[in-house]
């Protein structure tokens, strides 16, 4: 798990410890703010656990649909390259070599983006890796309907002949489809998580030093509180 990932359930678990913390100061724990009274920051927890198991369930279907991915694609440029060649060796015309290998180019020119971090990345970022494997399963069945309608193509080799390519370009298709789909899951796992746990005002850890400076305010009396609190680490990862 990364880091990141580690930070926001640290943040969770000190909630839990500063709401005990709070609950056992009884009576004592007063405060006039309403956004830190414990009758408001007890259904936080509850919600806090949901969003934490939601992300957490979310980010396993992701890595693995991605992986998936990367493992049916990891040949496309070799396959490509046979299917090129098997095409220049029928009866083809030099135009039509030529058309096949403009597409040929875009999908062996494919620039694998940068590994999308999903915990740090962007909209944009993310949007923009999902863009790059979109076009090249694209251009991979654009070629695949051009050499088609070229009776010439009709290689011996059963792993480049038409049908076998055209199970294929479904297969990435449904890869790729996946990896977006659980792409939109995990991002809406992550908003909402980060949205409990940073959003301005009435975020978790920007609900903290509000609460310190309450006990701080209770003087003697809240000391030992306020001591057991600020041992409590809360980071802001948004």
């Amino acid at each position: 798990m990364a880091s990141s990932e580690v930070g926001h359930n640290k943040n969770v678990a000190n909630f839990k410890s500063l709401y005990q913390i709070l609950e056992e100061m009884g009576e004592l724990y007063n405060p006039v703010n309403a956004a830190i009274q414990l009758t408001n920051l007890k259904p936080l927890r509850t919600v806090l656990d949901q969003v934490i198991e939601e992300f957490n369930d979310k980010y396993p279907l992701y890595k693995n649909a991605v992986a998936e991915r990367e493992t049916a694609t990891a040949p496309l440029s070799k396959l490509t390259t046979r299917v090129i060649n098997a095409f220049r060796a029928s009866s083809v015309t030099a135009s039509d070599i030529e058309n096949a290998e403009s597409m040929a180019r875009v999908i062996r020119g494919f620039s694998k983006p940068k590994k999308t971090d999903i915990e740090n990345d962007s909209t944009e970022n993310i949007s923009t890796s999902r863009m790059s494997y979109d076009n090249r399963v694209a251009n991979f069945e654009a070629m695949l309907s051009y050499l088609s309608t070229h009776g010439g193509y009709n290689p011996n080799e059963q792993d480049i002949s038409i049908v076998p390519l055209r199970d294929l370009c479904l297969l990435l298709k449904g890869l790729n489809e996946k990896v977006n789909k659980t792409t939109n899951e995990l991002v809406t796992a992550r908003t909402a998580r980060n949205n409990v746990l940073y959003k301005e005002a009435t975020g978790v850890v920007n609900l903290v030093p509000i609460v310190k400076k309450y006990l701080l305010s209770l003087g003697d009396s809240g000391k030992p509180y306020y001591k057991l609190v600020v041992r409590l680490k809360f980071t802001n990862l948004r």
